[in-house]
């Protein structure tokens, strides 16, 4: 997320949503609200990362950008092990009890100090939060857009 300019030379603060900061160097193109920018450089500084963006070069050109992500296409994503997922993929898939029995939809994923919460629109309009643990969550399957998941001992649905 861009979070402010750096300098008066156009260049922009971002707050990394990678694992691996570094990815940036292979970049060439990212997208902001929708727009294909090209990146003219990329530096590091401490956990920020700082873009100059092709066609901004001053601090009111950054002005309107400030608060959007930092975009890039799929084919532009780094390789995945088993079992991590890109928040895109997560969100929009079904949840389902390993019975069978929908919870919902992922509507966003939360990064929390002990781990990453599933955000979950219940079917009946409530918010669910459920914490996107192994212990928890029993399978994710993309190709069939929904989520197998497992309810912790002492939850029921009636208490979600």
């Amino acid at each position: 997320m861009i979070v402010r300019p750096h300098g008066v030379k156009g260049e922009v603060k971002v707050i990394p949503l990678t694992a691996d900061s570094s990815r940036f160097n292979l970049l060439k193109n990212v997208f902001i609200d929708g727009s294909r920018i090209e990146l003219t450089s990329v530096k590091f500084s401490g956990k920020y990362v700082i873009l100059k963006l092709a066609g901004y070069d001053s601090i009111d050109s950054i002005k309107r950008i400030i608060n959007n992500y930092v975009c890039i296409r799929p084919v532009d994503t780094i390789k995945k092990n088993d079992g991590e997922y890109f928040y895109f993929e997560l969100e929009g898939l079904q949840v389902e009890t390993e019975s069978g029995e929908k919870l919902g939809v992922v509507e966003e994923i939360q990064d929390m100090p002990a781990n990453k919460v599933l955000s979950i629109r219940g079917i009946e309009g409530n918010e669910i939060l459920l914490p996107f643990l192994k212990s928890i969550v029993k399978k994710v399957d993309i190709d069939k857009v929904r989520y197998g998941v497992i309810l912790l001992i002492g939850l029921a649905r009636d208490n979600l």
